[in-house]
């Protein structure tokens, strides 16, 4: 994906970098943190540096959203 490839880019380069999306896989990809937001409050984040690989940080993301937002 063009815009995955390119966000990261900006991400070496040491820019900051708000992506909001529904797409877990997406944001495992591009982010270092991971925020939910439910009805305008923050209800959870998570350092996705912390997760391990990408399994985990998908597994990791995906629990959360179910606990968190479900």
């Amino acid at each position: 994906n063009f815009l995955t490839h390119y966000l990261i880019d900006l991400k070496k380069a040491g820019c900051t970098i708000l992506l909001s999306s529904h797409d877990l896989t997406e944001i495992e990809k591009v982010c270092d943190k991971a925020f939910f937001i439910k009805n305008g409050e923050l209800k959870a984040e998570k350092d996705l540096n912390k997760c391990g690989d990408m399994k985990s940080k998908i597994s990791s993301l995906e629990q959360m959203y179910e606990k968190v937002l479900m």
